[in-house]
């Protein structure tokens, strides 16, 4: 396996190679998302802190994967054009992926290997049993919109599972070297809900 996730090849929705390197020096917050899911609410609070936060050195970078009750049916095309019509969504879109699993893209292989415990799984799991959802594998990604937050050193620094969905305007100052422990609140302040919790089974709208 390559040593770092920054250096496993990976190609954005229009088909362009690259790696993760190319956001080296920057926070990187490295979502699979879906659009037919109850958290694809999600989008609009990742592009508001991605909009507050990009000058500052923030980074979103979102993977589609269809691996969650096919709620990613969509091509690359259809998914950037909802993306964009939907929520405005500026930052980078790479190809639809699978995350989890034999055929999981080596990133994701690299990310969930070497990521610390989930935060917020325990409630997010709870939930997903409510809906008759049992995860095979604890190691695996566990539904859509999980998110792996990257330092500027390029080191893992979480990993946040939530059940939520839209979210407050993120607060916070980017004084430490990876700007890790300030994202952590930013983080759960954009994409977890003032009011009620949305069903991850399936759209909410």
């Amino acid at each position: 396996m390559t040593s770092s996730p920054l250096d496993i090849p990976v190609k954005t929705a229009d088909g362009r190679q690259t790696t993760l390197a190319e956001f080296r020096g920057r926070v990187m917050l490295v979502v699979n998302v879906a659009s037919k899911c109850g958290l694809t609410v999600q989008y609009e609070g990742l592009e508001k802190l991605y909009e507050a936060k990009r000058d500052a050195g923030l980074v979103v970078l979102a993977f589609p994967a269809n691996n969650f009750m096919e709620q990613e049916p969509g091509t690359e095309a259809e998914i950037v054009e909802f993306c964009t019509s939907t929520y405005d969504v500026q930052f980078p879109i790479f190809s639809k992926i699978s995350v989890k699993g034999e055929a999981a893209h080596p990133l994701y292989r690299s990310l969930t290997a070497i990521a610390p415990d989930a935060i917020g799984e325990g409630p997010m799991r709870d939930r997903l049993k409510g809906y008759g959802v049992e995860p095979e594998n604890k190691a695996d990604v566990l539904w859509n919109f999980e998110k792996f937050l990257i330092g500027r050193d390029g080191k893992v620094a979480a990993l946040f599972t939530r059940c939520h969905g839209r979210g407050r305007a993120p607060c916070f100052g980017d004084r430490q070297g990876t700007g890790a422990a300030e994202l952590k609140h930013a983080v759960f302040s954009e994409t977890t809900t003032t009011g009620h919790a949305v069903n991850p089974y399936g759209r909410s709208d």
